[in-house]
């Protein structure tokens, strides 16, 4: 692991345990906008700041159980899969035709990239959530293979081929919405 973000975990383990919580701002700062990003590609849109919040919660909470020879940025986006799974299992009305529609709201027109971004979340939005959330673990937060197993809980090579279908899937959609790849 690397040593800052060693050094910084055991910083956090520390001022936890003496009631510090100047350090849990730092901790939140430092990891909120990936983890929330993250969540918007997996379908999340409801929510998701409570989502967040209730995440951090529980890293912070089960901060002294972290293994430090774990890699921490996988620790929390397993605490960050496990509460989409939450949310969706809760939310079973959950439409995924409905992904990017919040997001168009939100987008300037100076965004050049904003097209193709919501080409992507309607392809992603075809997928189911676990072949949607290794696309996005894979792909698009840049996780190796043996990361997102760990992650998600599932052997490596179910993690490789259903990447490789995702990625034919995705490849099918955006052709047929007109995408030139």
């Amino acid at each position: 692991m690397n040593s800052v973000i060693s050094k910084k975990i055991n910083h956090l383990v520390v001022d936890k345990t003496d009631g510090e919580f100047e350090s849990f701002d730092d901790f939140y700062r430092d990891n909120c906008e990936q983890i929330k990003k993250t969540l918007y590609r997996f379908g999340i849109q409801n929510d998701l700041d409570d989502i967040v919040q209730n995440i951090f919660m529980k890293a912070w909470n089960g901060l002294e159980s972290f293994h430090k020879k774990a890699n921490f940025k996988t620790w929390l986006t397993k605490i960050a899969i496990n509460e989409a799974y939450n949310y969706f299992n809760k939310n079973k009305k959950y439409a995924p035709a409905e992904l990017g529609a919040k997001h168009q709201e939100n987008q300037t027109a100076k965004d050049a990239n904003y097209e193709n971004q919501e080409l992507v979340a309607q392809a992603l939005a075809v997928l189911s959530l676990d072949n949607r959330m290794i696309v996005v673990l894979s792909v698009i937060e840049g996780y190796k293979l043996k990361e997102i197993a760990e992650t998600m809980k599932m052997p490596v090579g179910t993690i490789k081929s259903r990447l490789n279908r995702a990625k034919k899937k995705l490849l099918e959609v955006l052709t047929s919405l007109g995408v030139e790849l």
